[in-house]
């Protein structure tokens, strides 16, 4: 993580920052409780994370004051237990976990808090992804051994270059392409911006344990050094807010075709994982695309509901793709029970979706004469809609 942030010129520099609303005091592991931050300045640790069906933890206006004098470790779900002696391990003191840092029986706090959820993992330290822990219980910090479609495969003695004698597994085959989708964390919709925003993370992985940034993965300590998490393209996630308005002009003519192309990657992930409220389809994705529309500045103009002014003919050629995590799902689904978004936006559906990506088309037979949706809330412009409307004029 040092070196990271003092050599890796692709990985934005942390700073003081505001610390979210409430955080949990880690400076005594086995005495954890809610932080009322008032803004202070300090750097804290974010967790992203499954959280299961068990919800008797969570914080509620009944407990909210009990839990910041002190919160009892008995009832703390394992994985964030383990996230917490992790921050203590890193040195920090503070850790900021949705489930308690947020009052979840008050709408008007979860609101307020819902439009800062892509700041706060932009903004903190390290995020630690809980990527093997199916559920809340579940835990990230115990023995990974090595997986058994290994054990047969020839292991050979090696030096590592700090002199500690390691050992390499060779083998023909190639790890399979899919092994990372499986990892429960990616199949939550909501982790996905809780990672690509995030600068630094430590992946807890089913069969290794990773340090992630925008430059590298790098397996830590012993751990099979197999990348259970893609590298991220370093373009629109690895630019902090200061940084943006230096580099986009320089950007958007040599690489204005692969930003593009990032967003049809994007919204292909995302629409594959699933979401426990399906109200959250456009409020879970909201931090990608807040962070896309800085990228683009004005070469993408007024967001609707997950499509984009600049290209919006190109972008309203959105199809259902049948394969989800290397299984066939062509079967048609019913339109969801409640309004996620207007008919021709991609979130209007549930199912994995396809992006048209970027393609020369100088004789278009379609013009757009009037586009616009209704926010829920107008401090949340990428956020829930509740009506939109679409003018074509078409041969």
């Amino acid at each position: 993580m040092n070196e990271c942030i003092s050599k890796h010129s692709n990985c934005p520099r942390p700073s003081l920052t505001p610390l979210p609303t409430r955080v949990i005091d880690c400076e005594d592991p086995s005495k954890p409780h809610l932080f009322i931050t008032q803004g202070i300045l300090s750097p804290y640790a974010a967790l992203s994370y499954v959280w299961g069906s068990d919800t008797s933890h969570i914080t509620l206006t009944s407990n909210f004051d009990t839990y910041v004098d002190d919160i009892d470790p008995s009832i703390i779900p394992k994985t964030i237990r383990d996230a917490i002696t992790v921050t203590h391990g890193l040195g920090m003191r503070y850790l900021w976990v949705d489930a308690f840092c947020i009052i979840q029986d008050s709408n008007e706090d979860k609101n307020r808090e819902l439009i800062r959820m892509g700041q706060i993992y932009r903004d903190a330290y390290i995020t630690i992804i809980a990527s093997c822990a199916s559920r809340g219980n579940a835990g990230i910090l115990h023995d990974r051994p090595i997986p058994a479609s290994y054990a047969t495969h020839p292991r050979l003695p090696f030096y590592c270059k700090d002199g500690r004698l390691g050992t390499v597994s060779v083998s023909t085959d190639s790890p399979p392409s899919n092994e990372q989708m499986k990892e429960p964390v990616n199949h939550r919709a909501w982790c996905l911006q809780e990672r690509l925003l995030s600068p630094r993370k430590l992946i807890y992985a089913t069969d290794s344990l990773q340090y992630q940034c925008q430059t590298d993965t790098i397996a830590v300590n012993n751990s099979l050094n197999q990348q259970a998490v893609e590298k991220l393209n370093n373009l629109c996630f690895s630019l902090s807010d200061t940084e943006i308005p230096d580099k986009m002009v320089s950007w958007m003519d040599q690489d204005w075709g692969t930003l593009q192309m990032e967003w049809v990657l994007v919204v292909s992930d995302y629409t594959r994982r699933s979401l426990t409220q399906k109200t959250d389809k456009l409020p879970a994705f909201a931090g990608i695309a807040e962070q896309f529309a800085r990228i683009w500045h004005t070469r993408s103009g007024q967001y609707f509901a997950g499509l984009w002014e600049k290209h919006l003919l190109r972008d309203l050629l959105w199809f259902r793709e049948p394969w989800s995590f290397g299984w066939l799902d062509d079967q048609p689904r019913p339109r969801p029970k409640v309004y996620l978004a207007p008919s021709w936006s991609w979130a209007s559906v549930a199912g994995h979706v396809r992006v048209q990506p970027p393609v020369d088309c100088p004789n278009n037979v379609c013009e757009i004469l009037e586009c616009k949706v209704t926010l829920m809330d107008e401090r949340q412009p990428y956020g829930e809609v509740s009506s939109g409307w679409l003018k074509l004029s078409a041969i």
